[in-house]
């Protein structure tokens, strides 16, 4: 599977996830920490027509654990 095809495949339950480069550009500079951290998906919630918000288990304390799957891309990818 190539970079593309990782990056196309919709976020499910159990994947390892990192937020999108353009989600961490919109932060400040000084929060390394959001730009590091990656998560596992412990749940998906559609919440209305074409949003779903995931819930993440973070390895590093302290980040949002519901998250709109849009500022979300599997590691790897």
């Amino acid at each position: 599977m190539t970079k593309n095809d990782r990056a196309s495949q919709p976020i499910r339950v159990g994947d390892t996830v990192v937020f999108t480069q353009s989600f961490i550009d919109g932060l400040s500079s000084l929060n390394s920490s959001v730009a590091l951290a990656s998560g596992k998906v412990a749940a998906l919630h559609r919440v209305a027509e074409g949003v779903v918000m995931a819930d993440i288990e973070w390895k590093s304390p302290g980040l949002s654990k519901r998250l709109d799957v849009k500022n979300l891309v599997r590691a790897g990818s």
